[in-house]
């Protein structure tokens, strides 16, 4: 199985985030994301959040971003980490996606 790492460094793209998040799970492949600056704020949006428990897809925050930002307390449910595992994810991916 092919594996898809979506790196999302801005949040001025959550259409072509979802998108590329539902066309990975309709090809069987295998998705992971990896939200960093600006992009942990996409996490804010159900839609994007639905999409993720949709399609199966591993999803990581940078913790540190998601309090430059002050978004609260972190989500429940979803993995707040360091940049370490953003480096995880492209040695896993075949192909990565920065947005």
């Amino acid at each position: 199985m092919e594996k898809l790492g979506i790196l999302l460094a801005t949040d001025e793209y959550p259409g072509c985030a979802k998108g590329l998040l539902q066309a990975a799970a309709e090809a069987g492949v295998e998705a992971s994301c990896f939200l960093t600056d600006s992009g942990v704020r996409i996490l804010m949006d159900p839609e994007f959040r639905e999409r993720v428990s949709a399609s199966g897809s591993g999803l990581t925050v940078c913790e540190h971003s998601w309090e430059r930002y002050e978004l609260g307390e972190p989500l429940a449910g979803y993995n707040f980490a360091s940049q370490y595992q953003n480096a995880a994810m492209v040695g896993w991916a075949d192909k990565v996606v920065v947005l």
